[in-house]
């Protein structure tokens, strides 16, 4: 089977990975020698509901008319999902599974598109460069050379590109982010033993309860060599790809106890990995001694497994129609025949569709309202305004950030960046941008 590698990079109006619309994409595909084929990159324009974040914006620098001879977010939704559904990819970039990869769930799931399919079917693949570098550096790996701020060991992009020397061009740029991927990637292949190795890693399920392992993840930081110790508490039961780890070098067990910081949830893929090295912490007093205090404890060990693992999610109240993709099951055959007729009907007859269910006919009305209002009856009409104008909460239960906030925050930065010059033109621009779309808002 030959497989390509899809390197992509997004960049985006705001951190939320729900209320965050895709601005500039793209991609480079290679095959498996890393040998180019093809390179994708274009502009999406603001959809009417959308005011980018003045943060974001000092980042990547792409004001909204910049973006004016780009696609609708609907076309370029389309275009992006057929790329990393072509079969036999795996697609990915650094910190994709950390941002990028629900960016674009979202964005297919508003636009009625299979929001996961680009993870396993057809061969299709999910993969993350950053969580295979923590391994490497975890490893010993010398292949490049790791840039140091402050003392500290740097995994920023920008950062490695810099001291690697491997491509020209501004960070933040979504194509020349890429490109350093690619350069990336093909020097870590290089090294065939570990490359083989962190693959595994990324997709590996099985693992046995009661068991130590070593954890790798960014959030322990370079003087742990980003690892720290854990005892696998099993699989959830219900959410096949969630697994629950022990944290064995936080606290003292023996005067804490079995503390929920200790806890630790990982999905598989994500940007974690789990090693079966363990060997290197088996020295550290604190996890012999919580060793041996598991060990006098299994009653409390037993009720953990059983809590853990058949622990219930409650659902995000006042969720908004376009962020319920977590707390949804999903898509049925009926749904996704019915959005499949959606993309070969003008949008001006969606709403006479036949088969539309309860979940997506609010999300059609709001599309409708946010791309193509002249589709919309007079019921329908007012359904999406208040859908749209009264949005709910994220998946975590943050809601959408309002006007008056990005004016707030506009006006915060421009006293910050008083003396850059750059930066104040752009956030004047902004503001202006702000003002003139007030009456949507």
């Amino acid at each position: 089977m030959s497989i390509s590698w899809l390197f992509y990079d997004v960049e985006s109006s705001d951190l939320n990975k729900v209320f965050g619309q895709v601005l500039q994409f793209a991609a480079v595909r290679v095959d498996e020698a890393f040998d180019e084929i093809e390179t994708h990159e274009f502009f999406v324009k603001l959809n009417k509901d959308t005011l980018p974040s003045p943060d974001a914006v000092l980042v990547h620098r792409l004001l909204p008319n910049d973006l004016d001879g780009g696609f609708s977010e609907y076309e370029a939704m389309k275009k992006i999902y057929d790329l990393v559904n072509e079969p036999n990819t795996f697609n990915g970039g650094y910190n994709t599974l950390g941002y990028d990869d629900d960016v674009l769930r979202f964005g297919f799931y508003r636009n009625f598109l299979p929001p996961y399919t680009h993870g396993y079917a057809n061969g299709c693949k999910r993969f993350d460069l950053f969580p295979m570098l923590l391994f490497y550096y975890y490893d010993g790996f010398t292949g490049i050379q790791w840039p140091e701020i402050d003392g500290k060991i740097s995994l920023k992009l920008e950062n490695l590109n810099k001291v690697n020397g491997w491509i020209d061009g501004a960070a933040h740029d979504a194509l020349v982010d890429v490109r350093v991927c690619v350069a990336l990637a093909n020097i870590l292949s290089k090294d065939e033993k570990r490359w083989r190795q962190v693959l595994k890693a990324t997709y590996e399920k099985q693992f046995a309860s009661g068991q130590c392992y070593t954890y790798l993840s960014a959030h322990l930081g370079s003087k742990n060599r980003f690892a720290a110790p854990v005892m696998c508490i099993g699989q959830h039961r219900q959410i096949k790809n969630n697994s629950y780890w022990l944290r064995l070098d936080l606290v003292d067990f023996s005067s804490e106890g079995i503390v929920d910081k200790a806890i630790i949830r990982k999905k598989v893929p994500d940007t974690n990995l789990i090693l079966s090295k363990s060997a290197a912490h088996s020295g550290k007093a604190i996890v012999s001694k919580n060793l041996d205090w598991l060990n006098d404890h299994n009653d409390l060990w037993s009720g953990l497994v059983e809590n853990t693992l058949n622990q219930s999610y409650e659902g995000i109240e006042n969720i908004d129609v376009d962020a319920a993709l977590y707390q949804s099951d999903f898509f049925s055959e009926n749904e996704i025949d019915y959005m499949s007729k959606l993309h070969d009907t003008n949008p001006s007859e969606w709403l006479a569709v036949p088969g539309v269910s309860k979940r997506l006919l609010p999300m059609v009305q709001k599309w409708l309202w946010r791309h193509h209002w002249q589709g919309l009856d007079d019921k329908s009409l007012s359904k999406a305004i208040a859908l749209a104008l009264n949005p709910g909460c994220d998946f975590l239960g943050k809601p959408k950030v309002g006007y008056s906030e990005r004016l707030h925050r506009i006006d915060e930065l421009i006293k910050i960046n008083n003396e850059n010059k750059e930066n104040l033109e752009l956030l004047r621009n902004l503001k202006m941008y702000y003002h003139n779309n007030l009456s949507v808002f």
